[in-house]
């Protein structure tokens, strides 16, 4: 196997939301995201998809990305960097959300020095539900829990009203 390492960009909105796509349903998240929305991720104030995203192929298919993202101000007086990322079920247990892991975090460092040098650094990601395929590598690099959310729904009964349907 031999695997391509780049960036993600607009192009890649529609392949990137596929892989999204499936990773939520696979991991029963709940997380999906039209191909627009990632675009308008790699556009936003800060982000520089050069630096900041990475993507992994094997060939044309896009098995894996990362994406970092670093507020503006700060949060508690830290900086608070966000990453996020994905690796294909079917290329899980292969080291390559390790070696995302590894180049997110060092970008993520280098970023905080960058734009706010000498303040404290938080890093964080979504670890999911307990049942997350990622969490025993977040824990493995010391990440811990430290907030959860909990989504309830209810059926609604009754007739649609006609703006509805």
């Amino acid at each position: 196997m031999s695997l391509r390492w780049d960036r993600l960009d607009a192009g890649a909105a529609k392949v990137w939301s596929d892989l999204t796509n499936l990773l939520a349903e696979v991991d029963g998240t709940d997380e999906f995201y039209d191909p627009q929305d990632l675009a308008e991720e790699l556009a936003e104030s800060g982000v520089d998809p050069r630096k900041d995203t990475w993507a992994v192929r094997d060939g044309e298919q896009l098995i894996a990305f990362g994406q970092l993202r670093i507020r503006d101000g700060l949060n508690e007086g830290r900086v608070r960097a966000y990453l996020g990322g994905g690796v294909h079920p079917d290329y899980r247990g292969q080291g390559i959300g390790r070696q995302l892991m590894d180049r997110l975090e060092a970008r993520a460092m280098d970023l905080s020095a960058e734009r706010h040098p000498g303040v404290p650094l938080c890093l964080s990601v979504g670890g999911g539900l307990d049942s997350d395929p990622v969490r025993p590598m977040l824990v493995h690099r010391g990440y811990e829990l430290v907030r959860y959310f909990h989504q309830m729904e209810r059926a609604l009964t009754g007739e649609q009203s006609p703006a509805s349907s």
